[in-house]
C-alpha cells in the first residue's frame, strides 16, 4: 500500500457531527477522510472548497480506496478543478432537479462531477455511460432511481443522500467502486446491487436500509464488500438469486460487516433486524461480521478464506451448512457472540480451527456432519457456554480418527488441545474447562459412554498432582473405567504370587494363594504350603488383602454407578 502526497479539495464535509470528509485530488481522484487527520494537523472546522495539501494511503479493507492518512502544511497554493453544480448552496435550501436537467449535468463526466444540494425527481435509464466518476451530496431522490447496466470508468459516490423509493444499479461496470456513506434509504424500495462489477461496494457512517430488502447478489468484487448501518428487512447475499443469473462469475474479495474504516471508534450502529443470508459466495479472502445486531445469520454452500463472527449478539439462530474454509489454522471464530436459540453447523465434513471462546448459545449448539471420518474441526471453547450439544453422529467428538490408548478413554479429538502429548498447566485447564461442558451435555442426551469418557479426562486434567493422576486415574480409572481397575488388580496379583514364591511357595499354590488374599476368601481356612504361612508370609497376604478389600469396594462402586443411571 504505497502512500503519496497530493494536493485535493475538500467537496463535503459530513453534518453529522463532522464524521467524514471526502476530497478530489488535482489528478481527479476521490479519497476520504475521518475528522482525526484534520483535528491533528491544527484544523477546527473544515469547509467544502478547501484546499490541502494530503498524504494518502489506500484503504486496509480493499487496499484499492484513497484515504488520508495525515494532513500536511499547505505552503504551496493550488487551484484544484471540480465539475460542479449546487456545491456552494446551503443544504437547508436545495435546488430542484428534472431527470433531463440531472442527466445533462452529469454527461461530460470526463473526470468527477458533483451534483450537490438537489431534490432529483428520480431517474431510470439503462446503459448508460460515463467516462469519469460521478459523486452526489446532500441530495434527495423522490421518485425510483434505476440505473441498469451502466458504465462506468470511475466510481460512484453518495454522500449523505436520501433515497425515497427504490434504488437500483443492477448490472452496473465500474472501474473503480461505488461508496454510500451517510445515506438513508429508509422509503418502500428495496436497495439492488445485483450483478454489479466494481472495485468494492462501501457502505458505511450510519447508512439506513429500505422497508425492502438489500440485494448484494451475484456480485463481482474484486477490492471488499463493506456494510454498516441500520437494516430493518433482510439482506441478502446469493451468488446465484435465481434461474436467470445476470452474471455467471459472481465473486468477492473481502467481506467486512460490521468492520469500520476507523478502528478508534463506533461510529455507526449495526443492526440487521432482518437477519443476513449469505449463500454459493466464493470470497478469496476474509469474511468478517463485528460488533453488529442481528436476527440471525445464516452462511451456507460458501467458501472463503477465514470466517469471523466476533462481538455480535443474535436474537434467533447462527447456522454454517457446507462451509470451507481455505486457511485451516485461522479458520472459524464465533467469539464473544450472543446467540438467542440455536448455533448449527451442518455440512459433509470440516476441517480447520473452530474458536468459540467467550460465545453464548442460549438453547443449543448442534454439529452435524455427513461424513466426520473425512475431517472434523478442531475446537477452542474457553467460557464457552451453550444450555445443550448435538453431535450427530455422535463418534463425531473422538475427531476423524479417533486415537486409542491403553490406559485411558480415547480423548475428544474435536478438541484443539486434546491430542497434545505433554499438555501445559493452562492448556489442562481449557480442557478441564471443556471436558466439563462435553460430560453435562453427555449427560443431558443420553450418551453414557461419552459421559464416562469426558468424566476421565475431566478429571484427568482437573488434578495438578502426577502421583494423584497415575493412582486415581491411571490404577482406579477414576472410579468408572472398569478397564484400570481389573488390569491394576491382575497386575498386584501376580506381584504378590511372585512375592509368595520368593518365599519359598511352589508356584501354583503361590498363586492360588494370592488370588484368594485379594478377595479375602479361604474357604474357612489357609492353604497349607511349606513352610507354614507365618511370618512375613502372614504379612504379605495381610496387605494383599487389604488391598484387594479396597479393590473390590472401588470395583463394585463403579458397577452399581452404571446400572443407576
Amino acid at each position: 500500500m504505497t502512500e503519496e502526497t497530493v494536493f485535493a479539495r475538500v467537496i463535503h464535509s459530513d453534518l453529522e457531527a463532522g464524521r467524514f470528509l471526502v476530497l478530489v485530488t488535482e489528478d481527479q481522484r476521490l479519497a476520504y477522510s475521518h475528522w482525526r487527520p484534520f483535528q491533528q494537523a491544527g484544523y477546527p472546522a473544515v469547509t467544502a472548497g478547501q484546499e490541502v495539501r494530503v498524504r494518502l494511503g489506500r484503504d486496509r479493507r480493499d487496499s484499492k480506496t484513497l484515504v488520508v492518512r495525515e494532513v500536511l502544511d499547505n505552503d504551496e497554493a493550488r487551484e484544484v478543478a471540480v465539475i460542479s453544480h449546487g456545491l456552494t448552496l446551503s443544504p437547508d435550501e436545495p435546488r430542484h432537479m428534472a431527470e433531463a436537467e440531472f442527466l445533462a449535468a452529469i454527461d461530460p463526466a470526463d473526470g468527477v462531477v458533483v451534483i450537490a444540494n438537489a431534490v432529483i425527481d428520480g431517474s431510470e435509464r439503462s446503459d448508460l455511460a460515463f467516462a469519469g466518476s460521478v459523486v452526489l451530496i446532500n441530495c434527495e431522490v423522490l421518485g425510483d432511481f434505476r440505473w441498469l447496466g451502466a458504465r462506468f470508468r470511475g466510481s460512484f459516490w453518495c454522500l449523505n443522500c436520501r433515497f425515497n423509493n427504490h434504488f437500483s444499479l443492477k448490472s452496473a461496470h465500474l472501474d473503480g467502486s461505488v461508496v454510500m456513506f451517510g445515506c438513508d434509504f429508509s422509503g418502500a424500495g428495496g436497495i439492488s446491487f445485483r450483478g454489479i462489477q466494481a472495485c468494492s461496494v462501501l457502505m458505511e457512517f450510519g447508512t439506513r436500509g429500505s422497508e425492502d430488502m438489500l440485494w448484494l447478489n451475484e456480485m463481482t468484487l474484486s477490492g471488499c464488500l463493506a456494510l454498516n448501518g441500520s437494516f430493518q428487512a433482510p439482506v441478502q447475499l446469493m451468488a446465484v438469486q435465481d434461474e436467470a443469473p445476470v452474471n455467471d462469475s459472481p465473486s468477492l474479495g473481502q467481506v467486512y460487516i460490521g468492520r469500520q474504516s476507523y478502528h478508534a471508534e463506533q461510529l455507526s450502529r449495526n443492526g440487521f433486524e432482518g437477519g443476513l443470508f449469505v449463500d454459493g459466495y466464493t470470497v478469496s479472502g476474509r469474511l468478517e461480521i463485528r460488533r453488529s445486531h442481528l436476527n440471525q445469520l445464516r452462511l451456507g454452500e460458501l467458501t472463503a478464506e477465514s470466517i469471523l463472527v466476533d462481538n455480535c449478539e443474535l436474537a434467533a439462530d447462527l447456522w454454517l451448512d457446507r462451509v470451507t474454509v481455505t486457511d485451516e489454522e485461522v479458520g472459524i471464530s464465533i467469539q464473544d457472540t450472543l446467540v438467542g436459540r440455536h448455533l448449527r453447523m451442518t455440512g459433509h465434513h470440516f476441517r480447520g480451527r473452530l474458536c468459540l471462546n467467550g460465545s453464548s448459545v442460549g438453547q443449543a449448539w448442534m454439529l452435524e456432519l455427513e461424513a466426520p471420518e473425512e475431517g472434523t474441526p478442531k475446537v477452542e471453547m474457553m467460557r464457552f457456554h451453550a444450555e445443550q450439544a448435538w453431535f450427530d453422529p455422535v463418534s463425531l467428538v473422538y475427531g476423524a480418527k479417533p486415537a486409542r490408548r491403553s490406559t485411558t478413554p480415547p480423548p475428544f479429538g474435536l478438541l484443539a488441545r486434546a491430542m497434545m502429548p505433554r499438555p501445559s498447566g493452562d492448556d489442562r485447564r481449557h480442557l478441564a474447562e471443556a471436558y466439563t461442558r462435553f460430560k453435562n451435555w453427555m449427560s443431558t442426551t443420553g450418551h453414557l459412554r461419552e459421559e464416562d469418557h469426558a468424566f476421565f479426562h475431566m478429571r484427568h486434567h482437573k488434578e495438578t498432582s502426577r502421583v494423584r493422576r497415575f493412582l486415581l486415574g491411571g490404577v482406579f480409572g477414576w472410579g468408572i473405567r472398569f478397564r484400570n481397575i481389573l488390569a491394576a488388580a491382575l497386575m498386584i496379583s501376580i506381584l504378590f504370587a511372585a512375592a509368595f514364591m520368593a518365599v519359598g511357595i511352589r508356584t501354583g499354590e503361590a498363586v492360588m494363594l494370592s488370588l484368594q488374599s485379594f478377595i479375602s476368601s479361604f474357604y474357612g481356612q489357609w492353604s497349607e504350603p511349606e513352610p507354614s504361612a507365618t511370618g512375613l508370609l502372614s504379612v504379605l497376604v495381610t496387605l494383599e488383602s487389604m488391598i484387594g478389600v479396597l479393590f473390590v469396594t472401588v470395583l463394585v462402586g463403579a458397577y452399581i454407578r452404571k446400572l443407576l443411571r
